[in-house]
């Protein structure tokens, strides 16, 4: 078996053209590669700030973060303690809840008020207590309203006709 193995690739080696798809059309698909720019996944433009303490909230933001992903740009869940370097060039925007933003005095510090409020010069999106937020309907419905006013929609991918 392997003798024959060995003479078919041998004969491969010698008598294939690789500019030849008729006679090994499969190879046309198969040496397709992904572009370098789809290989990575995107970094996250919309960071959702939280802490272990609101655990118990994870499956909501879990299903919020999934939301965003689908309906604006990408999005990640970054628990504050885990990594004290969230910020990346390329966010958009950063959402916590307010609790958690006045308990963190790094916040406090770098939070800049106005019009539009921002938090280490990237736009901030303050988020109600999740306890509120979680449970009642009206609330989600206006953060949901506030998201569509910080953030254009995603462009839908349309294939060529």
């Amino acid at each position: 078996m392997q003798d024959l193995l060995s003479s078919l690739i041998t004969h491969l080696k010698e008598n294939y053209n690789p500019s030849d798809k008729l006679l090994f059309p499969f190879l046309e698909k198969v040496a397709v590669k992904t572009p370098p720019a789809l290989e990575k996944p995107l970094p996250p433009v919309i960071l959702l700030l939280t802490h272990y303490k609101e655990k118990e909230f994870f499956p909501f933001l879990l299903s919020l973060t999934k939301a965003i992903e689908t309906t604006f740009a990408p999005c990640r869940i970054v628990d504050i303690n885990e990594e004290k370097n969230f910020i990346s060039e390329g966010l958009s925007l950063l959402m916590l809840s307010k609790p958690l933003f006045f308990q963190t005095p790094r916040f406090l510090s770098s939070y800049q008020r106005g019009a539009k409020p921002t938090l280490f010069n990237i736009p901030l999106l303050l988020l109600p207590d999740l306890t509120l937020l979680s449970k009642e309907k009206d609330e989600k419905k206006t953060l949901w309203q506030t998201l569509h006013q910080h953030l254009p929609p995603k462009v839908p991918c349309t294939s060529p006709q």
